[in-house]
């Protein structure tokens, strides 16, 4: 062109001629027929693909939240192991207490009976 710029075209789409001022404007690339929301898109989908950051650490909390649900499901069985044998001791403590203040009562009469004569 005279005032310096380029004009080119490709086979790939017949008709369409690209303008520029720079008379070599360099390595870039053409999008024909794809809208801005379209190329979002397709950027979010190759950056949520499988081997992305994103998706390592996905997985890796997920991994986490796996291991703390084990966790809190071996603390809710201890916490009832712990409950049942807790209650079991406190009953015979309490039947252990009772057979005392039977034998204190039974004791305090005999005393008791043996001040009166």
């Amino acid at each position: 062109m005279d005032d310096g710029g380029s004009s080119f075209s490709t086979s790939t789409y017949p008709g369409l001629s690209i303008v520029s001022k720079e008379r070599d404007p360099g390595d870039f690339s053409l999008y024909v027929g794809k809208s801005f929301s379209q190329k979002i898109i397709d950027l979010m989908q190759d950056i949520l693909k499988e081997r992305s950051s994103i998706d390592s650490a996905n997985t890796m909390y997920k991994t986490k939240n796996e291991k703390l649900v084990e966790k809190l499901d071996l603390l809710d069985q201890r916490e009832k192991l712990l409950k049942s044998r807790y209650t079991t001791q406190f009953g015979d403590m309490e039947s252990v207490m009772t057979q005392f203040n039977g034998t204190k009562t039974l004791l305090e009469n005999l005393v008791n009976s043996w001040n009166q004569k």
